[in-house]
């Protein structure tokens, strides 16, 4: 048997700087730019036909002053209030004019558009590693998680129908600076036998969010 070894130094042929971008959307901003520099690695021009983005609330275009002859653009991406708030995953597609049919690169949007209310964390996630241990025998850090919920107009909001999709995991939820900021606070008392996930819920005075969900992880390590 012989082994050989291989060592490739590739280049791509379109190289994106940066690659992905991470738009927010604050609440009450209604657009944002955002900025990438695509170059020809081969020193051949652009020649960039058309650029097409995964929604139409996406909206993408070369920067004005580029020449036929360039290798390097620079590209504004705009996303645009579109729908309720939420997190979002999209693209834009590069088309040449070497290959109009198949995109050369693609740039990638991971995103958010933000809404009244606000989470922090975002998600609940629990490590398991010993599962004979008793709620009482573990550390409190390993038992309770906390959420808080916050108002980002600056308004009263009302919060109410606490619950789990996951039985075993208590909550509790206190309304702090007169209804601006709530935190929610998640205990997890009874261990599953094996990795579950789900989510905590509960619904909002906010027309644009009326019910939220926090997605929750509780990951069981078995010897």
């Amino acid at each position: 048997e012989v082994s050989l070894t291989i060592k490739v130094d590739y280049t791509p042929l379109y190289d994106i700087n940066p690659m992905t971008l991470a738009p927010v959307l604050a609440f009450g901003v209604t657009n944002t730019d955002q900025f990438t520099t695509i170059t020809r690695t081969d020193g051949k021009p652009l020649r960039i036909v058309r650029l097409g983005a995964s929604k139409p609330w996406i909206a993408a275009k070369v920067e004005p002053g580029a020449k036929a002859d360039d290798t390097t653009a620079r590209i504004r991406v705009t996303i645009q209030r579109d729908g309720s708030p939420r997190r979002f995953n999209e693209f834009v597609q590069v088309y040449t004019a070497d290959q109009t049919n198949t995109p050369v690169a693609n740039i990638y949007l991971y995103g958010q558009i933000m809404g009244e209310v606000s989470l922090s964390p975002e998600a609940l996630y629990w490590s398991i590693t010993d599962t004979t241990n008793t709620p009482a025998e573990r550390p409190e850090a390993q038992i309770t998680q906390r959420v808080t919920i916050s108002s980002t107009t600056g308004k009263a909001i009302e919060l109410k129908n606490l619950q789990s999709s996951i039985k075993g995991i208590t909550l509790e939820m206190a309304s702090k600076e007169d209804g601006r900021v709530y935190e929610v606070v998640a205990k997890l008392v009874d261990v599953p036998a094996s990795t579950i996930s789900g989510n905590v819920s509960f619904e909002t005075s906010v027309a644009a969010q009326p019910k939220i969900e926090v997605p929750v992880i509780v990951n069981v390590f078995k010897p």
